[in-house]
């Protein structure tokens, strides 16, 4: 039997390692091809996304090349055309946005014109003779207490020294008189002077005609300012800039407050201040060629477009003239231009434009999604070309000067012109590069990702799949494993219970047989114990084919009243005996009169057979002189039925599993108690069968209780 056992174990093992080897593998491989698959579609996406970019990038470049080139010109065009050619005063936002021009003759910024921020001695104050050394010291140390005859004297004397001597004189004559309030028409005086004294320098260096025009604003009143001192000063603040220049647009702003002239000199000049300081900026080796230079300024950054003019004759005397055009734009301008470019919606929806400019890089383009990193699709190469202009308010000033640096430079009908000068330039481009990057990952692998998710999801089911299958199979094994070791418990025990009565009785039998048992009570003995084995086989069978039947679903009950306190009594009485013969002493408890079960609806005899297995399962695990007590309490509700013993008791882990078929507690070696394991399984199928249930309450060494729950009177369906 034991052989056959490991035989059937070892099949048993082989057929589920079958079983795992037809799950387990193909999962693994779907699994495995699914996730290759994905990451080649993945790959496939972005390979097409490079592809569908490749081909994109070099149109796309051109077109934004042209578009960039003719909407830069009008911006330049329109911003250094002069002070008509824009608002008076620009609001602070349109004014960062506004590109500045420049021009740069031999190394020196000529466009706008460039000053020394600090002053320097002019050559005049050394080259005095003696005499009208004397006679200035006389006028420089003057103060409000010197003899205004002697000013005058000195003055005089200076009437034939050079040009910025006699006007300095001047001043010192015509200052000394304002302050001790004796000049006769001081304001008029005063710029008369400045008209007369630009380019004239002061003996420290400080512009004459500008400290002329501050002491003329201080000798008027506000709002005395006429349109034609304005449109001096305007032209004063363009043509000869200095470090006083912003206190002289303080000075006619105080005059002339809330003036649209006045506005737009100090709109011109805080331009000119900013172009100033960005060329500044520039290096030698930025200007001798076509460049884009980026500057930084402060908080903003401004690209420096460089553009050498045509020097075509500019060698005169043996000296090499140069000249460069600088167009500055800002950052935010040009960043502007490349966006608002209607190029720009070709571009897929995944993809963002950044434009390569001068070694620098910048969005042209939507921006990315939180988290992105950048990807590079593709690239490609594009140039625009500036207009080379000059301001028209300095046309009259340079225009000299660029004929004599670069003859081909200004057009002869554009010499004098008082529009925009546009210059001829040396041939050549700015280029750039424009690059397609992955800005929103989500939107090109939006149908991969569904994909994705749609594979993991199959996965997933497969494999939920799988290990519900291997569960399944794992929990079958063992139910067919646990099964085989009950029934041959079973076997075994069943051939236990058959074999000792049967034996007992083959004994008995041809003992009377024989004649050997002449005494008639020894023979009224044999007679009692073969009827009690008889009553014990056929009690051993009767269980047998209930299970079998219970197994079959075939087993059937028939309800009727039934007194169920008759029905107890009858059954301790019945397995009186039983208990007698093991010296376990059985004790029905006294019904409560007041509250006696009365008649039930439930199969008689299943109920007494249900409790008939209680009972003897109580008698056959109690020692002996122990008791068995039996008791009957009954509500409204309920019946219980209640059978408790003196025995060793049930661990808790095991008082669920005692229930089930062939279950029995230690090895069948050292079982020392009768039955097959299948007594509470039957007792616990009819109390349900009612409607009810069997519980247990029980730990080891304090013995066992049962007890049989049964429902109201009323019949359960069945």
């Amino acid at each position: 039997m034991f052989r056959a056992g490991r035989i059937l174990g070892r099949g048993g093992d082989a057929s589920l390692v079958w079983q795992v080897l037809l799950i387990v593998p193909p999962v693994v491989v779907l699994a495995a091809f699914a996730l290759y698959s994905l990451r080649q579609d993945r790959a496939a996406i972005e390979q097409n996304a490079r592809g569908n970019a490749s081909i994109l990038a070099p149109g796309l470049a051109g077109r934004f090349g042209a578009r960039v080139e003719a909407d830069l010109a009008t911006l330049i065009a329109s911003s250094c055309s002069g002070p008509a050619a824009g608002p008076a005063s620009p609001e602070a936002g349109e004014a960062a946005l506004t590109p500045l021009c420049g021009l740069i003759v031999n190394g020196q910024i000529r466009v706008p014109l460039d000053y020394q921020s600090l002053p320097s001695p002019p050559d005049w104050v050394r080259q005095l003779a003696p005499a009208e050394l004397k006679h200035w010291q006389i006028l420089a140390s003057a103060t409000p207490a010197t003899d205004t005859g002697a000013l005058q004297r000195a003055a005089a004397a200076l009437g034939t020294a050079p040009g910025p001597v006699r006007l300095n004189a001047e001043w010192a004559l015509v200052r000394a008189e304002a302050q001790r309030g004796t000049a006769a028409n001081a304001a008029a005086r005063l710029f008369s002077l400045a008209r007369r004294a630009e380019g004239v320098e002061t003996e420290s260096g400080t512009p004459l005609s500008d400290l002329a025009m501050l002491l003329a604003f201080r000798q008027l009143p506000a709002g005395s300012l006429t349109d034609v001192l304005l449109q001096d000063v305007e032209r004063h603040v363009l043509e000869r800039p200095s470090f006083l220049t912003g206190t002289l647009i303080d000075e006619a702003t105080r005059l002339a407050p809330g003036g649209r002239v006045t506005a737009r000199i100090r709109a011109r000049f805080r331009a000119n201040e900013r172009a100033l300081t960005l060329l500044r900026g520039l290096r030698v080796e930025d200007i001798g060629h076509v460049s884009a230079v980026w500057l930084d300024s402060g908080d903003d950054t401004w690209t420096a477009f460089v553009h050498p003019i045509a020097t075509t004759g500019a060698a005169i005397a043996g000296v090499t003239r140069s000249a460069s055009q600088v167009t500055l734009v800002p950052l935010q301008a040009l960043e502007r231009v490349f966006q608002t470019a209607p190029e720009g919606r070709d571009v897929p929806d995944y993809a963002t434009l950044t434009v390569v400019l001068g070694g620098r890089s910048f969005r042209a383009g939507r921006p990315l999604s939180p988290a992105a990193v950048p990807l590079e699709l593709a690239s490609g190469p594009g140039q625009f070309v500036l207009p080379l202009t000059v301001p028209a308010d300095t046309v009259r000033e340079f225009a000299g000067e660029l004929l004599r640096i670069a003859p081909d430079a200004m057009p002869l009908e554009q010499r004098s012109s008082g529009g925009v000068v546009r210059l001829a330039g040396v041939p050549g481009a700015h280029a750039f590069t424009l690059k397609l990057e992955l800005a929103d990952a989500d939107a090109l692998y939006a149908s991969y990702r569904l994909r994705l998710w749609m594979a993991a999801g199959l996965i997933l089911a497969a494999t939920l799949a799988a290990l519900g299958g291997l569960a399944g199979a794992w929990r079958a094994f063992e139910r067919q494993r646990r099964l085989g070791e009950m029934k041959s418990n079973f076997v075994a025990s069943v051939s236990h219970e058959l074999r000792a009565p049967i034996g007992a009785m083959r004994l008995m039998t041809e003992s009377l047989e024989r004649g050997t048992v002449a005494d008639a009570g020894r023979q009224q003995e044999y007679f009692r114990i073969i009827g009690q084995e008889c009553r014990r086989l056929s009690s051993l069978v009767e269980n047998v084919l209930d299970f079998s039947r219970i197994d079959r679903g075939s087993r059937e009950y028939a309800f009727e009243s039934t007194d169920l306190d008759a029905l107890v009594a009858r059954t301790v009485e019945v397995m009186r005996p039983c208990a007698c013969e093991r010296q376990v002493n059985l004790v029905l408890a006294t019904f409560a009169a007041d509250r006696p079960a009365g008649l039930r609806r439930i199969d008689g005899a299943a109920i007494q057979q249900a409790l008939t297995n209680l009972v003897d399962n109580a008698i056959k695990h109690s020692p002996a002189g122990a008791t068995v007590c039996v008791e009957l309490q009954a509500d409204a509700a309920s019946a219980r039925i209640f059978v408790e013993d003196d025995g060793p008791g049930i661990p808790e882990e095991e008082q669920e599993r005692i229930f089930e078929p062939f279950y029995r507690l230690g090895s069948e070696l050292r079982r020392e108690t009768q039955g097959v394991g299948i007594g509470l399984s039957i007792a616990k199928h009819i109390a349900e069968a009612h409607g009810g249930r069997i519980t247990v309450e029980s730990s080891p060494g304090t013995g066992s209780q049962f007890t049989i729950v049964l429902p109201a009177a009323e019949e359960p369906a069945s």
